[in-house]
């Protein structure tokens, strides 16, 4: 009896299991083949990233991107930061960070939100760029239709920004983050160096309708598998 009592936990217990839940990782963590995560009613997968600099070797990459999750969505942090080079010329920094997000539970997306905290001296700038394709898991920029980017720039007028749609159960986004120092630039009788860094980038979601009953119930199910699983582990000792 007790080893029936055991298995029935473990099975009714693993038949609602859940999808995992986000936890903060590199972007690099987050490309693993076949990965997806949730936070709250909202899943995400297929993350990829490109990177490209100047100097070649200054390129931060998906290892040098933390993913840290918020309520509705995510935090990108890397030191993006550039300096003039000593030749007068300017250096940069650009990494695109795509990814899928699926509404889950009967609720639908229907507002992006972007921001990030772009600082910068002299002739240097910032900025943040999104695309994204409405009800298609097909990546930007090869969905069909690609629609009007949200833009965030340092020096204002754009940031942050927000862009509500009609509400739909999928999507796709590429958020192109770059910095870029200048040239030189003159204070008094003096030339100095430009700079221009981000450290943070959000990227949030909002969501519309009532969750599904039944997403009550799964829990209930999963609780309650663990809880015949306890019980008899309690009875063998």
């Amino acid at each position: 009896m007790k080893t029936l009592l055991l298995a029935a936990g473990v099975a009714l217990a693993g038949s609602c299991a859940f999808a995992s839940v986000c936890t903060t990782g590199t972007l690099a963590s987050y490309e693993a083949s076949g990965f997806s995560c949730t936070i709250g009613n909202l899943q995400f997968s297929n993350f990829t990233n490109t990177d490209s600099a100047q100097p070649s070797g200054d390129a931060i990459g998906a290892g040098g991107i933390t993913v840290n999750p918020i309520s509705d969505g995510f935090v990108f942090s890397a030191s993006w930061s550039v300096t003039t080079q000593s030749n007068n010329t300017s250096s940069s920094q650009d990494d695109t960070i795509y990814y899928t997000v699926t509404a889950l539970n009967g609720v639908k997306i229907d507002d992006i939100f972007l921001s990030f905290n772009g600082s910068f001296v002299g002739n240097g700038s910032t900025g943040v760029t999104e695309d994204y394709c409405l009800a298609t898991t097909t990546p930007v920029p090869t969905c069909s239709d690609p629609s009007t980017p949200i833009t965030v720039t340092n020096p204002p007028p754009d940031n942050p920004s927000q862009v509500s749609f009609s509400p739909v159960t999928e999507l796709t986004v590429s958020k192109d983050i770059s910095v870029s120092s200048g040239t030189d630039y003159s204070s008094g009788d003096s030339m100095y160096p430009s700079e221009a860094s981000i450290s943070n980038v959000t990227n949030a979601f909002s969501t519309t309708g009532v969750p599904e009953p039944g997403t009550m119930l799964l829990l209930g199910c999963g609780l309650l598998g663990v809880g015949l699983v306890r019980r008899s582990t309690r009875r063998r000792e």
